[in-house]
């Protein structure tokens, strides 16, 4: 045995009635499987071990922990779903029938998850939005796969086609294959012999059925190879041919922004994204306070502000033209301190009350030193 010399020659028919259904009854299953253990800790389990525990609880401790809910583990639950969307995606080209079941699924672990987070878990922690990214970026995989298989399944020898070229029919072809795959699983060998390599791949693109989808998979392969490599190249030059062809009246707010937070860390460079070309313009107070706006390499436009003139402060050389930390920023703008002494609207007060108890000590210890 080996990869080609399965028992299906394709997926026809007899494969789709073997292996597809029990692809689908594997995903029915799913629809309850996955929730089962929910479910009886919600209507009994727990409730029966509660129960129990106060008969037998020798301290309150464990009394306690038989009423405190359980741990909701997300990490748990993305596996469930990337597993049910793969699966759906990849074998949804020629069995339709599992789109409505993977619906049901998530209807059903929604209705579950939400029950169970009010009835049964603790409250859950503040998870991070990392493993959101990374579900969200395996997402356009499926995809891939999902258009893959439909070339496979589409371009299959024993589906009625259109050809893409005219110098024979794809319908009498697939009789033939189709005979020669009825005389293969019936054991004649010299019939298997004559069938076309089932790995052919340019024969399925050829035809109607599986050009469309290798169609728009090359789309979607071509769109990310770009957006990885030449990506702000092609937008430059997509916004230029705008620019050309409307002079100059559009393409002014096509330009792209990297996706990041409003403003950096508190020590990093205080660099900010300009996305509008009508920010860029700098007042006269702030081109003396050191605000400059330009350019970088990949073309998009910063906003920062600069170091004047070299110098020290608090303890750190600057030199002319350095960028200013955010937090240096907000020292020139705002308060960038927790010390309220330094707030100019309360340092009048505290100011007198520190003076006041600096006094009062002096004075005590002074009348300390004149008892002794």
């Amino acid at each position: 045995m080996g990869i080609g010399n399965g028992e299906f020659h394709d997926i026809d028919s007899i494969w789709y009635a073997r292996v597809g259904s029990a692809f689908c009854m594997t995903m029915m299953l799913n629809v309850f499987t996955p929730n089962i253990l929910t479910w009886l800790r919600l209507c009994c389990c727990d409730a029966a071990k509660r129960k129990g525990m106060r008969e037998i609880a020798a301290t309150q401790k464990k009394l306690n922990e038989s009423y405190s809910g359980a741990i909701f583990k997300l990490e748990y639950r993305y596996p469930t779903v990337l597993n049910v969307i793969f699966v759906t995606m990849l074998y949804s080209s020629g069995m339709p029938i599992l789109y409505p079941i993977a619906a049901v699924t998530f209807g059903v672990m929604y209705i579950t998850d939400k029950v169970a987070l009010l009835r049964l878990y603790n409250r859950p922690p503040m998870y991070k939005a990392s493993l959101a990214r990374l579900t969200l970026n395996i997402l356009p995989i499926a995809i891939v796969f999902h258009l893959c298989m439909a070339v496979w399944m589409y371009g299959s020898n024993t589906l009625v086609s259109h050809p893409l070229s005219y110098h024979n029919t794809t319908y009498t072809l697939s009789l033939v294959r189709k005979q020669a795959q009825i005389e293969f699983l019936a054991g004649n060998d010299t019939a298997a012999e004559n069938v076309a390599d089932q790995f052919n791949i340019v024969s399925r693109i050829e035809k109607l059925n599986g050009f469309i989808p290798f169609f728009l998979l090359l789309c979607i392969l071509i769109f990310f190879i770009l957006k990885i490599l030449v990506w702000w190249w092609v937008v430059w030059a997509t916004e230029c041919f705008i620019k050309i062809i409307s002079c100059g009246k559009c393409g002014i707010h096509s330009r792209v922004v990297p996706e990041r937070k409003f403003l950096p860390g508190y020590t990093e460079p205080h660099v900010m994204y300009v996305g509008d070309i009508r920010e860029m313009h700098l007042t006269t107070v702030e081109k003396e306070q050191g605000w400059i706006c330009k350019q970088n390499e990949d073309g998009i436009l910063q906003r920062y502000k600069v170091w004047m003139e070299d110098g020290v402060m608090t303890g750190l050389r600057y030199e002319r033209g350095t960028k200013k930390a955010t937090w240096e920023v907000i020292r020139d703008t705002a308060l960038h301190t927790y010390d309220i002494s330094e707030n100019p609207n309360y340092s009048d007060a505290f100011g007198g009350a520190r003076r006041r108890s600096i006094g009062g000590a002096a004075v005590g210890a002074s009348l300390g030193a004149g008892g002794v």
